[in-house]
Parts: C-alpha cells; structure tokens; sequence
C-alpha cells in the first residue's frame, strides 16, 4: 500500500470497506515484520500508516460504521507506534502514541482496544520507573475492562497491574493481579489468525513479571517465572526479539544467584537470536548483561561468551 499515492486517490472522495480491508491487512503485514524483526524496520511505517488514517478521517466521506472502524484502525496505528517507540527506548514518543491510541479507542467506543492500550502506555510508565502513575493509568480503564471481551487485552491489563505492584513491593495485590492475568488466559483459545494481541500468552505474562522482579534486584524469585524459557511454553526462535530480551533476563537473574554456568548457558541462547532483529531494547539488554559479566572474566566460559558476543 502506498500511502501518498491512495490519499492522492481518495481526498474529497468516499470511500468503503475496501479500504479498511486493505488498511486493516497492512498493519497486520507490520505486526509480523515486528514480532520477526522489532522496531527498528517498522516504527517508521505504523507512525506513517497512522498519519494516513487521520487524514482520511479528515479528508475523506465515509457514513458511520466505516468512521467508527477508521477510528479503530487508527488506535490500532497508534498503539502500533507506541509499541515501537517503546522497542527503540523512546520512552516520550510512545506516551504520546499510547495517549493518542485510548483517545481514538474511546472515540469508536472500542472497549478491547482501550483496555490494551492503557497496558501499553501504564507498561511505558512501568518503564521510566512510574508503577504508581501505571496502576492509576489502569484503574481508570476498569469500567472498560469489565465490558471487554478480549480476553487477551484483559489479561495485559491485570499482567500490568502485577509488575507496577511488584516494582512497589506490594506482594498481596501483585498475586492476586497475576491470578487475574492467568484466569484470564484460562479458557482462551488461540487465535487462527495474526491479531495484535496473539503474543499475550500465559509464559510471556510470566517472563515479563520474572523481568520487573530481576530489575527489582529479586533475582530467585525472577527465576521461577523463567523456567517456561525450557517447558517449551514459549517459542523463542519464533519471536527473536522478545526471546533475546528474555533470554539476556534470565541469564542475568542467575548470575545474581552465584550460578556462573547457568547465566553462560542463557547468554548464548540469547545471543543465537541477536543478529536476528533491529530492536534497541534487546540490544540495550545484552550490553547490560555484558557488563554484568565483566566481574566474571576469570572464568574461562565467561571469557568464551565475552569474546562471542564482542566480535
């Protein structure tokens, strides 16, 4: 699809199904280049396609459902842009797609797509080291939660509440937030189709708290949401960039338990991935790591992993 070219095409004119169909199929094309690929080949891209779709909004004809749909298209778009932004560590950029996402979600009264998107932006206050800010984002999209049904939505938006809970210490409420999450997840089926929530599953839900945990220097207790990394339960090798920064965890985590070989043994399953994808995230992770080992270059396998990793 070419933007330009279409908008060029469809100024002043009205336009149908069609077009959300051939919108709705390209953001789907950048969701798989961005789960292959992160963000660095695709930010660029959804903050185009989102342009595009406001200016059809404003420019176009349309009746009603097709303005309700274009309004969902362009959450979508937004939210897509938050994501990416968040991928390249441009913490300002995805606040300000994020907002503009629950914006137009409540605008086509889209439930589901307001419940994701307060995850993503409360995950992006998570982040900058805001959990107070991030459970507040989230308790103000309840009344939403309880009408949506997307159960994959509803489990990011209780998965969420877990972490800014656990970055408070707050042990009670973070259980319980996190039974919520996998409840959630229970009884969902899994979609026969690439959608934007397929990658909330119940091991990505754990690995992202075993990630809050590790940064809240709780590396044991990180550990027991790290084992679906050998169940099988989560696919690295299907999502790169995700499993380096999961990878690069865990290897992290049981460094700060003391065991060398462990963290060695993660540390190049992560690195296997990391010429795979273009994501500043993961490659901020694995530098982290990196320095992480330096305490322990006497060891002759972290001088191996080292000596890999720097080539």
């Amino acid at each position: 699809m070419n933007p330009d070219h279409f908008l060029s095409q469809s100024r002043g004119r009205r336009i149908d199904a069609s077009t959300q169909t051939r919108i709705d199929a390209y953001l789907t094309h950048l969701l798989g280049m961005n789960i292959a690929l992160g963000s660095g080949p695709t930010r660029a891209r959804a903050e185009e396609v989102f342009t595009f779709i406001t200016t059809l909004i404003a420019d176009a004809t349309y009746d009603e459902s097709t303005g309700t749909k274009l309004y969902e298209l362009a959450s979508t778009a937004a939210g897509f842009a938050g994501w990416a932004a968040f991928d390249s560590n441009d913490s300002s950029a995805a606040q300000t797609h994020y907002r503009n996402a629950l914006h137009l979600a409540r605008t086509s009264g889209a439930a589901d797509l307001e419940v994701l998107f307060a995850a993503g932006l409360a995950r992006q206050q998570c982040g900058i080291g805001r959990p107070t800010a991030a459970l507040e984002l989230l308790s103000g999209v309840d009344a939403s939660v309880r009408c949506s049904r997307n159960a994959r939505a509803v489990a990011a938006h209780r998965a969420v509440s877990a972490q800014a809970h656990a970055m408070l210490g707050n042990a009670v409420p973070q259980n319980r937030a996190m039974d919520a999450a996998r409840a959630a997840l229970e009884h969902d089926e899994v979609p026969e189709a690439l959608t934007f929530t397929s990658w909330i599953t119940r091991s990505v839900i754990e690995l992202e708290l075993g990630g809050v945990l590790l940064h809240a220097d709780r590396p044991r207790q990180a550990l027991r949401h790290f084992d679906v990394l050998d169940t099988g339960a989560y696919p690295a090798v299907e999502h790169p960039r995700d499993g380096v920064i999961h990878l690069a965890c865990a290897a992290q985590a049981y460094l700060g338990t003391g065991d060398v070989e462990a963290a060695v043994f993660y540390a190049h399953r992560a690195q296997d991935l990391l010429d795979r994808v273009s994501s500043a995230r993961a490659w901020r992770r694995v530098a982290g790591l990196r320095r992480a080992f330096s305490a322990h270059r006497r060891a002759p396998v972290v001088r191996d992993y080292l000596g890999r990793a720097m080539a």
